[in-house]
């Protein structure tokens, strides 16, 4: 994908991508080999989405590892109904919707204890930004950082994992 200022300029974006892309006044091809780049990428471009995108964004991270889980508890429905509920929420976010996904939510952040690829899923933090209560302090651009973040972690820091997540979030902002 190729990402110009303009791009980031339009959205008041981070000071600290408009200087990197700034640098030598070129386009800049954005691969993400490093994890660090990934996280830094991640970081800003989950800030800069809006409510749906954010959790388009957070749904698409949790289906790429959704078949880990899947794998390790497949007769538990909870990942994949925190899926459903927030993928409810992009195109009906109604108060009975984004309840179902904070329920959802609920049922598997505070049933699996120190089984961290559950109370830190992908899923779960899809279904969280879906139910979208999160105050000025925290936007809701924090929790599909998450969601995207925790997909990276289950995936064992999978590469091609991480540019579809980074690709697609970048395909999600130039709608905006």
């Amino acid at each position: 994908m190729l990402l110009t200022t303009a791009f980031f300029y339009k959205d008041n974006c981070s000071s600290s991508i408009i200087k990197f892309l700034s640098e030598d006044q070129t386009k800049h091809q954005i691969t993400t080999d490093k994890l660090d780049l990934y996280e830094w990428l991640n970081y800003h471009i989950s800030h800069l989405m809006n409510y749906k995108q954010s959790i388009q964004y957070s749904v698409y991270a949790a289906e790429l590892v959704f078949h880990i889980f899947e794998k390790k508890h497949p007769s538990d429905d909870r990942y994949r109904n925190c899926i459903e509920s927030a993928r409810k929420c992009i195109e009906d976010p109604s108060g009975e919707n984004k309840s179902s996904a904070y329920e959802n939510y609920s049922s598997i952040s505070y049933s699996y204890g120190d089984d961290k690829d559950f109370r830190y899923s992908s899923g779960a933090y899809a279904a969280l930004v879906a139910y979208d209560t999160i105050s000025d302090d925290w936007p809701v651009g924090i929790y599909s950082y998450s969601a995207a973040k925790y997909a990276i972690d289950i995936s064992n820091n999978d590469k091609k994992i991480m540019n579809k997540i980074i690709d697609y979030g970048l395909e999600l902002l130039e709608g905006l």
